[in-house]
């Protein structure tokens, strides 16, 4: 019976993935320390709308990362997730944050104008086209990111350009970027000890290749 490696031994290789996605997700949760301390220390209440939106302002680097360092993952089957998210911070961060500050100025104006018109009988049937609003920036943000992964050489214009093309075509995957983010950050409240340990490496990296169909019609943009 031929004897398995060490290095190659099952066992060896879940505790390598499960180390790599805990440090991967505790760097994620470490540039977003604004909203695990919201998250923590602020009652789920009217009054901490504020704040708790204002949290959620600098998700836009550490979401970016994330996504490039899944990239880096599906080139290369080892590296060390610390540096590697480093690395990754330094090139995108600005970017990052760029395309997310858009949808969370689009989803602050949705969301307090939802508070505004359900005061008023006719202005309940805007409440969907808010919310419809609020989710399509939120994907257009997620297109960003990883299309700017995906090319790094990319202007920001180029990657909105195509960004914004694939958000209205590809809509059912859009939405399905808007539900696995917004559940990372929601469950939160739920089960903070599962979401700060794996939820960002498992969000992130189903994220990642819900959206690698997109590529191959891509290839005929020029970019």
């Amino acid at each position: 019976m031929k004897e398995q490696r060490f290095d190659k031994n099952v066992y060896m290789e879940f505790f390598y993935w499960l180390y790599q996605s805990l440090a991967s997700s505790l760097c994620f949760w470490c540039v977003n320390i604004l909203y695990i301390a919201a998250a923590f220390f602020l009652s789920i209440d009217g009054r901490n709308v504020f704040s708790l939106i204002f949290s959620l302002l600098f998700i836009g680097p550490g979401c970016i990362v994330m996504i490039g360092m899944t990239e880096e993952l599906a080139k290369e089957k080892s590296f060390s997730s610390v540096r590697l998210f480093i690395k990754t911070f330094r090139r995108f961060w600005l970017k990052g944050f760029f395309y997310w500050l858009f949808a969370w100025i689009v989803s602050v104006i949705a969301i307090f104008d939802c508070f505004f018109f359900i005061r008023f009988s006719y202005g309940k049937w805007l409440i969907p086209l808010f919310v419809l609003l609020a989710c399509l920036s939120v994907s257009f943000s997620i297109n960003c990111w990883y299309f700017q992964v995906r090319n790094p050489a990319s202007k920001p214009n180029q990657v909105l350009r195509i960004a914004f093309y694939y958000t209205l075509k590809k809509w059912y995957v859009s939405l399905l970027d808007f539900l696995l983010l917004t559940s990372l950050f929601l469950f939160f409240f739920v089960k903070p000890q599962w979401c700060i340990l794996l939820g960002p490496s498992i969000v992130f990296g189903l994220i990642y290749f819900n959206n690698r169909k997109l590529m191959r019609t891509m290839d005929l943009w020029t970019l």
